[in-house]
Order: C-alpha cells, then structure tokens, then sequence
C-alpha cells in the first residue's frame, strides 16, 4: 500500500499549502482594510484642521514641500508617466510619511 500512503501524504500536504496560502490572502485583507481605515482618519484628520477646499490643498502641500527630501520622497512615488495608484498615495502619506 505504499502508493495510497504516498497519495495521503501528498493530499495532506496540499491541504495544508492551501490553508497557509488562505491564512497569508486572510491577513493580507486585514492589513490592506486596517490601511484603508488609517489613511482616512489621516485624511479626515487633515480635513479638520483646514476648513475648505483650498485650505485641505494648502495643508497637504506644505506637509509633502516641508523640506528638500520630503518633497524628493513624494515626487519619487510618481511612475515615468506622472501618475500614481490611490493605494501607493495612500501608502506614502500614511505608513512611509506616518
């Protein structure tokens, strides 16, 4: 029986593969959900602080144009045709510029 032991270990190992990968994908959604929910305390933090449109703009500017490096970090995240994913704004404002 040394091939249907074989196919259990094999079964079982696949099983167990698939449990990691699902319990990685799980975390992953948390942490993607928990990014997403600081980022718009972050910005509804922002928002607070400056009353209007124009002021929120001003805010956000000065905080990306603080210094030399701030802003060189900010304009690096662009890609070479000058756009950048909500998720990668998101990313830079909240967990790399905190």
């Amino acid at each position: 029986m040394p091939g249907v032991q074989e196919g259990n270990e094999e079964s079982s190992q696949k099983a167990e593969e698939a449990a990691v990968l699902e319990s990685e994908t799980r975390e992953h959604a948390h942490q993607t959900a928990r990014m997403h929910q600081e980022a718009h305390a972050t910005l509804k933090h922002m928002f607070q602080q400056a009353h209007g449109d124009d002021n929120i703009l001003r805010h956000f500017i000065a905080f990306v144009s603080k210094d030399e490096a701030h802003w060189q970090a900010f304009w690096s995240r662009f890609r070479p045709d000058g756009t950048m994913t909500w998720l990668e704004f998101e990313k830079y404002i909240h967990w790399d510029q905190h």
